[in-house]
């Protein structure tokens, strides 16, 4: 008797996987899972880490550019 595969996404709370919503398996179902690593967070950004720090703009900032001029 073959099932057809359900995807179930679930949480480990240390104990047991917990599905995120609620599964109705037949009896008899066999489960196969597989975990995945969390992926590590990269650091938050820091608002204000440039301030002081040289900017420079060029001269023709504000000028049309070339590739946009079929556009004009």
């Amino acid at each position: 008797m073959g099932f057809d595969p359900v995807h179930v996404r679930a949480r480990f709370d240390g104990h047991a996987f917990v599905p995120e919503t609620p599964v109705d398996l037949p009896e008899g179902a066999v489960l196969e899972g597989w975990a995945q690593a969390k992926p590590e967070e990269r650091p938050r950004r820091q608002p204000g880490s440039a301030k002081g720090l040289p900017f420079y703009m060029s001269g023709d900032f504000d000028e049309p550019l070339e590739d946009f001029a079929e556009y004009m």
